[in-house]
């Protein structure tokens, strides 16, 4: 990819969808920007502000994330450039999302949280299930290690997925039918109440 302006297409230009045909859209993205390409990261978060999430992985933290202003980021000559009302790099300790991730990935398909993908039309979930097995965590180092220097890009693009919805809060957001039972029954707990009564006597 010669530009981060292709994901343009990947990211906000397409509608994805699940097995009953709703379609998504994707609402963020998070970005690993401590590669040879920071400043054109920086560049291309200012420019989607508050959909591209700039990420730095750090093996512990004394908390999941933090969010770390950055003023400026560097030229092709070294030098510091400015960036327009600044950015914030999101620093994420990678042992406790990729310990979240696997414990997702244990969970039975059938139960709450459990972890799907797609149908697998083209047989291309084999290399993505490699890149997936590629870390084991390594108890006396208390670690993800990548014991044979496997690829294992799908793995960490899947860890920036779960700091990411943990820094927006997904697991935080009600089903709706969730919202419409909780609104029944506050319709019903209201009719024995007095306010319930008053409102019944206005109607």
């Amino acid at each position: 990819m010669d530009s981060l302006e292709a994901l343009d297409t990947v990211l906000w230009r397409h509608a994805y969808h699940d097995a009953q045909g709703r379609g998504y859209k994707v609402r963020a993205a998070m970005i690993d920007a401590m590669g040879g390409r920071t400043a054109e990261i920086y560049r291309y978060a200012v420019r989607h502000r508050g959909r591209v999430y700039p990420w730095q992985g750090v093996q512990r933290m004394t908390q999941p994330y933090t969010p770390t202003p950055q003023e400026y980021f560097p030229d092709m000559k070294g030098n510091k450039v400015k960036i327009p009302g600044g950015i914030n790099l999101w620093r994420c300790d990678t042992t406790f999302f990729k310990n979240d991730l696997a414990h997702k990935l244990t969970i039975h398909p059938s139960d709450p949280g459990a972890f799907h993908l797609h149908s697998n039309g083209k047989d291309e979930l084999e290399a993505y299930a490699r890149e997936m097995c590629a870390e084991v965590y390594d108890d006396e180092e208390q670690a993800w290690v990548n014991p044979h220097g496997r690829a294992n890009h799908y793995w960490d693009c899947e860890v920036m997925c779960k700091a990411l919805a943990y820094i927006l809060g997904v697991r935080n957001i009600k089903h709706p039918s969730q919202k419409r039972a909780r609104k029944k029954e506050s319709v019903r707990g209201d009719q024995g109440s007095l306010a319930g009564r008053l409102g019944e006597y206005r109607r």
